[in-house]
């Protein structure tokens, strides 16, 4: 089982370096986003600073569907999905291993410049640990809930479109969560609150969602 989860693992990293473009560019999105977003609006610092938990969290959220729109598309064609099934490995571990090296990939390059992205926005060096806090805790149930949304609609045509339309009003409630927690560190108050609310939602979601996403994906290949 160890030689099997290792070459899953090896194999996921070295379809990764072949296609770096593809993952650079959700950061390069999320970079620009966040940069265009101040120079449109044409406000204030103080204001800047209040908008800006929300604007780099959607930043966030939106170039990480700009991977999982196609995730498993170009799996189905090459039938590297069908021999993931028939691996003497459950499903469900065969996908929480590659969703957790996408993880790495998306959210660490993510979080490196976070701090760069905070600056500009005026936020102060507190307000920046909470929101590398939040991003930590936030984005596995958001990759999760964007892989079950994958697995729901594998096989159909302009998949992309429906991952974007099912996983974003799952992903609100996070989201809510996440943002206020560096809006509470703004205003003075606690953030423990937010931040555990964050912590039960990804146990939650390592639980389930791997199940759902392994049940959907062979409804969706029968």
């Amino acid at each position: 089982m160890c030689l099997i989860i290792n070459k899953i693992i090896s194999r996921e990293f070295r379809l990764a370096r072949r296609q770096i473009l593809d993952w650079l560019l959700p950061l390069g999105f999320m970079f620009m986003v966040v940069i265009l977003f101040p120079l449109v609006l044409m406000v204030t610092p103080n204001t800047l600073q209040q908008i800006a938990p929300a604007v780099i969290w959607v930043a966030i959220v939106l170039s990480q569907l700009l991977v999982m729109g196609h995730w498993l598309r170009d799996d189905l064609h090459d039938g590297s999905l069908v021999q993931d099934m028939l691996l003497p490995l459950s499903l469900s571990i065969v996908l929480g291993l590659r969703l957790a090296v996408m993880w790495l990939i998306l959210v660490v390059p993510a979080l490196l410049i976070t701090p760069i992205l905070g600056y500009m926005m005026y936020l102060a060096w507190s307000e920046v640990t909470v929101l590398l806090l939040s991003i930590l805790l936030a984005t596995p149930v958001m990759l999760l809930l964007a892989a079950f949304a994958a697995c729901l609609t594998v096989g159909l045509r302009q998949s992309g479109m429906l991952v974007t339309l099912l996983v974003l009003p799952l992903q609100i409630p996070v989201l809510i969560f996440a943002v206020s927690a560096v809006v509470s560190r703004q205003m003075g108050m606690p953030v423990a609150a937010p931040l555990l609310m964050l912590v039960a939602c990804d146990v939650l979601a390592v639980v389930l969602l791997p199940l759902l996403a392994a049940k959907a994906l062979r409804i969706g290949m029968s």
